[in-house]
C-alpha cells in the first residue's frame, strides 16, 4: 500500500482549523458575555451532562 501525502496540503488544513476553532471561540466567549450567567451555565451543564449519555 502506496500512500501519498500532500504535506502543503495538510498545513492548510491544519491552519484553517485552527482559525476555525479561534473563531469559535471568540463567538462563543461573546455569547456568554451577552447573556445571563443563569442561560450559559444551563447550556454548559446540558452540553455536559449530554456527553455522559
Amino acid at each position: 500500500m502506496n500512500v501519498k501525502i500532500n504535506l502543503k496540503q495538510l498545513e492548510k488544513e491544519k491552519e484553517q482549523n485552527l482559525k476555525d476553532r479561534m473563531d469559535f471561540i471568540d463567538k462563543h466567549v461573546e455569547w456568554i458575555k451577552k447573556n445571563p450567567d443563569k442561560k450559559w451555565s444551563k447550556a454548559q451543564k446540558d452540553f455536559l451532562d449530554c456527553q455522559y449519555k
